[in-house]
């Protein structure tokens, strides 16, 4: 390290001279430990800024070092996300990591390079141990779902009894991984993100047991089958949950909305809709006469301006009638009257007059 002190009420240079420096000109003095004339507070807050890696390199350049970059404020939140293989020679978490990942408070490993799904494995059977375990961010992680026996028994060993985050998204599990954390969080779990992720209907039933549960995100789950999603938003979802995320679910309909929020209980604050194709503004109004206090996260447009509105049209000229005859041709009367009932009951009044209107000769 260059030794050189600065002069703090001076501007800094990179280059010394020896000829006399004027008043307000910059200085720099050689021949000084400057980082060691730094408060004990400052060198802490520095080196909460460095990775894993570096903040061990800290480690061994002093002793001043050593006591300050253990301090366990600088360990409870680890994001170990560029940690390398190298680190864990023959599988073996190296003393000074083992000792901060049993007593850490947030572990997070998001989109690892270089590190492999059994190292992975071997930090959390570590992590595992730690009773102060609060925040787990396992988001991105390849290959994931060939150690499902493995990830289970990580969070069916969690000690800790305070765990209320964790984050799965873009993550490949099955729904037993979901059951083990029930098992062990049921009454502690508040958030729980399964972004991107492949679940199934099995893994809503667990779900629907967390008891103090408030945000949910089931972002783009494309796995879930229209009746198990139906029957979880309707009936099943936790009455604790304030935010619910459920973009990019085409089957969403506002009729399950509509029996979410009319559940006793609910205490439903916010939901995320984007994405949701056969919502539209007529449907979100109708939602927050309901419960006006609702916030509605939306890309929804007017009925004849959404996608959805257009394919209505085409599935109930392919289910009950031909096409329309081009402009300017008559069409004969129907050999049938056009009943309601030859409309499916998801399809509205308005949508009954633009199919009237668009069979009109």
């Amino acid at each position: 390290m260059t030794k050189e002190l600065l002069v703090l009420d001076r501007p800094f240079t990179l280059t010394t001279t020896s000829t006399a420096i004027p008043t307000g000109e910059p200085a720099v003095v050689s021949g000084a430990d400057s980082f060691s004339k730094l408060p004990t507070e400052i060198i802490s807050n520095i080196f909460s800024y460095l990775s894993y890696n570096d903040l061990s390199s800290c480690l061994s350049i002093c002793r001043e070092w050593y006591f300050i970059g253990n301090d366990p404020l600088l360990w409870n939140e680890l994001d170990l996300s560029n940690l390398r293989n190298t680190s864990l020679p023959h599988f073996l978490v190296p003393r000074t990591l083992h000792r901060h990942l049993t007593t850490c408070r947030s572990l997070t490993i998001d989109a690892p390079i270089s590190l492999g799904v059994h190292h992975i494995l071997t930090l959390l059977k570590c992590a595992s141990q730690s009773p102060n375990l609060c925040s787990l961010t396992l988001t991105s992680i390849p290959n994931i779902r060939s150690q499902t026996k493995a990830l289970e028994r990580f969070f069916l060993s969690v000690n800790s009894r305070n765990l209320q985050h964790v984050d799965l998204s873009k993550t490949s599990i099955s729904t037993s991984v979901i059951q083990a954390l029930l098992q062990t969080s049921r009454k502690t779990l508040k958030s729980l993100d399964l972004e991107f992720s492949n679940i199934e209907d099995p893994a809503l039933r667990a779900i629907a047991q967390f008891e103090v549960l408030e945000h949910l995100s089931l972002l783009d789950c494309f796995s879930l089958s229209k009746p198990g999603l139906r029957s979880f938003l309707s009936k099943r979802l936790p009455a604790s949950v304030r935010a619910l995320k459920i973009c990019w679910l085409p089957d969403v309909r506002i009729g399950w909305l509509y029996e979410l929020l009319m559940k006793p209980g609910n205490r439903v604050e916010k939901i995320d809709v984007r994405g949701c194709d056969r919502l539209t503004l007529g449907d979100l109004r109708c939602l927050q006469k309901i419960k006006p206090e609702l916030e509605m996260v939306h890309t929804a447009l007017l009925e004849e301006e959404s996608v959805w509105g257009y394919r209505k049209y085409i599935e109930y000229l392919g289910n009950s009638a031909p096409p329309p005859p081009p402009v300017g041709v008559a069409m004969q009367e129907p050999n049938r009257e056009l009943s309601s009932s030859a409309i499916p009951t998801e399809q509205g009044p308005t949508l009954v007059g633009t199919i009237l209107e668009c069979r009109a000769p």
